[in-house]
Parts: C-alpha cells; structure tokens; sequence
C-alpha cells in the first residue's frame, strides 16, 4: 500500500491480479471531513483497510479535486458474497462511523463492475524515446464519433512530431 500525499490518496490497485472474465463488486463510502480532523480520519481508514479479508482485491481513499473536504473510500472484491459480508461487518461499521464522527456520511454506492478498454496505446515509451517514429492510437469499439477523434488527434500528434 502507499501513500501519494499529492493526490490524497491510500492505494493498492498495483496489486491487482489479473482477472479474466470474473464479475468483480465495488463498495465506493463517501462523505467529508473537516481539515482538523483529516489526519485521524486517514489512520482510521489505513486502520480497516490492514484488517479487510482477502477477498478484498483493491482499496483506496481519495481527495476529491474539487471539493477538498470530501473523501471516497473504493474497495474492490471478488464476489457478490464478500461485498455483503463486509457490508454487515465491523470493518464497514467503523469505516461509516469514522465519517459520521469526524465529519459528515454522505452515501455508499456498491455494484458490478464494469471493464471498458476504449484504446490500446503500442510502443509509445520505445518510439518517443529511440527513434522519430510517431506511436500510433488504434481505437477499440468506439463509436464513430470518437474514432474521427482519435485519428485527428493521432493526426495532430505526428504533425506536431515533424
């Protein structure tokens, strides 16, 4: 787990493993807290997120960019099964009592979710960085819209390239 202090951020998401037609839930906890009280809500939320089972693939809390008293709190886990478990454990009693303590419960949102891959980026670090070559974007079921797009941007990148 680490702590980007730029972003306000808790994350593990580098520890995904990888997960081939698997339905995954999600828990997103959301409330605000005050300045003064940011620092002990942030021990209270490391404190569940080091006592979630493992069927918790992913956690993380979040700063909102515009409203910087308001925090998300992300979790991923393997089943519907486990999502309710915690749903009804002290781990998400805590979690839910920590905002309602020290600052303001907003809403808990949980679903499937969903994984969308819009484009597939190829050799852009290799080109960019060896040779004058222009990486090129190739667009995955977009509609026709968004490819006109995406080629005008690849377009305007090579001609920037030049």
């Amino acid at each position: 787990m680490k702590f980007g202090t730029n972003l306000g951020m808790l994350d593990n998401s580098n520890n995904l493993p990888a997960m081939d037609n698997e339905h995954l839930y999600f828990l997103k906890v959301s409330g605000t807290v005050q300045p003064a009280k940011q620092r002990e809500f942030k021990q209270t939320v490391l404190f569940v997120f080091n006592h979630l089972p493992s069927s918790c693939i992913s956690r993380n809390l979040a700063l909102d960019l515009h409203q910087p008293d308001l925090y998300h709190v992300y979790c991923l886990w393997r089943s519907r099964e486990a999502l309710i478990a915690f749903r009804s454990s002290n781990e998400f009693v805590l979690l839910k009592g920590a905002f309602e303590t020290l600052g303001t419960y907003r809403d808990t949102i949980a679903g499937v979710r969903t994984d969308i891959n819009l484009f597939e980026v190829s050799d852009v670090f290799d080109n960019f960085l060896s040779s004058a070559s222009t990486p090129r974007i190739r667009s995955k079921s977009l509609p026709e819209t968004f490819q006109k797009v995406a080629v005008k941007a690849d377009r305007e990148y090579t001609a920037s390239r030049k």
